[in-house]
């Protein structure tokens, strides 16, 4: 199985202050549809209530053990059970979306990770794990100037050393 990690972060590692974005980047979130259209999101419970609603074109699988089932979402309780569902549902790939606690618990496993360093400096209450992004194959990198609306960022697409 395939997996990707998708994420946002700031120049701290910032990922979010209660349970919302930190910024508003129009490409950067329709980069993130295009990475994770067509195959299932793994998500915390946290992310999940973060969403506008479900997202078209991707099953959410949530990672709680306090969620009651909902509608069209498939809710697991453990790593092992997120990556099962993915194969029941017929799939060969997912992608890890979120949040902090999640994203620890799937770097190991994910072949491609895909980060948005935004240059966002500022409050937050949630943070990407410490990593080391030198010890990975940088497979693509973008850099996106700012406007008068949003922040700089740069888009980097790594994989794991083989």
């Amino acid at each position: 199985m395939i997996l990707s990690l998708v994420a946002g972060i700031g120049k701290k590692r910032e990922l979010g202050k209660d349970n919302k974005l930190l910024w508003h980047i129009s490409e950067d979130l329709k980069n993130f549809k295009k990475i994770t259209l067509g195959a299932p999101m793994i998500m915390g419970r946290n992310t999940f209530e973060s969403l506008p609603g479900k997202l078209p074109g991707r099953d959410h699988i949530v990672l709680s053990k306090t969620m009651g089932e909902t509608q069209g979402i498939y809710v697991v309780s453990n790593i092992e059970e997120a990556l099962e569902k993915v194969k029941e549902l017929g799939f060969d790939k997912a992608s890890v979306v979120g949040g902090a606690k999640v994203y620890e618990q799937f770097l190991p496993l994910c072949q491609h990770i895909h980060i948005s360093f935004v240059d966002f400096s500022g409050e937050a209450d949630t943070f990407f794990p410490t990593y080391d992004f030198d010890k990975l194959e940088l497979m693509e990198e973008k850099n996106f100037e700012g406007t008068e609306k949003t922040l700089p960022w740069r888009y980097c697409h790594y994989q794991q050393k083989i």
